[in-house]
């Protein structure tokens, strides 16, 4: 599907730069005497779920997919290996490969048919939570901000069910954008930033959402960052933002109660804690609670 293909989004952002930091750390999910094979060795794997890793050339990114066509977007972070961030089930049976993302043949074999519609029954937890505070978009467009996008579950089901609703989706990395592409069916537009200097750059632009979800893996927001998003948001406006390190939610608690005193946290099994935030003032939608 061509890029930018959901008319409804349009041309928001289009993609622009393509730096990249850590290119190169070993897998996590292979041993030393499991090598990586090319998928023109065709490899099956005895496990019943392929794997390939390293996309773009960033070894940090992996993609599984089982016997049932569901896949996974894991990534190594600083302090994590093997990080799920992302789950998806795509239409038909597919062949089980073991080698590179990069390689054609798997890119070719997994390319992903989104199903109709989307089940958040299918979803994690946390995003069928999200989601479902975002239902009145069917009724009410909304403008909503996107901070992280992983395999552009959230973008994908959004897209579908509220096809008037403007959405913008910020991700740093290249290659998570390319995953999701490639792999997730995603193919919606994104602007290639840092999540903090997209904030300052709307804010200086003075743009204003219904509804900003955060949901980069344990980033801390600094004071700077949760008053850009007050600023961002309209009266009524809802934050949601997905932590998978509870830890590093009390590093900020603090700061966004200042900002935002009705917060909330709602945790899910797997270890997910959903802190959500609403601005005060007469909201133009309805957000469901």
């Amino acid at each position: 599907m061509p890029h930018g293909a959901h008319g409804a989004h349009g041309a928001l952002w289009a993609v622009e730069s393509w730096t990249m930091s850590g290119a190169g750390k070993a897998s996590a999910f292979l041993t030393v005497d499991q090598p990586v094979l090319s998928a023109a060795t065709r490899a099956k794997r005895t496990a019943n779920v392929g794997m390939c890793d390293g996309v773009l050339g960033d070894e940090r990114i992996h993609v599984t997919v089982d016997a049932e066509n569901k896949r996974s977007l894991l990534l190594d972070g600083p302090s994590t290996s093997g990080f799920v961030q992302s789950q998806l089930r795509c239409k038909g049976s597919p062949e089980l490969f073991m080698g590179s993302c990069d390689d054609p043949l798997i890119r070719k074999a997994w390319r992903c048919e989104l199903p109709e519609p989307l089940e958040l029954s299918e979803a994690f937890p946390y995003v069928a939570a999200i989601l479902r505070r975002m239902e009145g978009c069917r009724k009410h467009p909304m403008k909503v901000l996107l901070l992280g996008l992983g395999g552009g579950t959230m973008q994908s089901y959004l897209d579908a069910t509220c096809p008037a609703s403007q959405l913008l989706t910020v991700e740093a990395s290249p290659g998570v954008l390319e995953a999701a592409r490639r792999f997730f069916g995603f193919t919606g537009p994104v602007h290639l930033s840092d999540a903090r200097l997209a904030l300052s750059q709307l804010v200086s632009e003075q743009r204003r959402f219904d509804a900003i979800v955060v949901d980069i893996a344990d980033t801390v927001l600094d004071r700077s960052d949760v008053e850009h998003l007050n600023t961002l948001l309209k009266d009524g406006g809802l934050v949601l933002h997905n932590h998978t390190n509870q830890h590093k939610m009390m590093e900020q608690l603090d700061t966004f109660r200042s900002i935002f005193p009705d917060a909330q946290q709602q945790s899910f099994e797997g270890g997910n804690v959903l802190m959500s935030y609403t601005k005060h003032g007469p909201s133009q939608i309805a957000i469901q609670s």
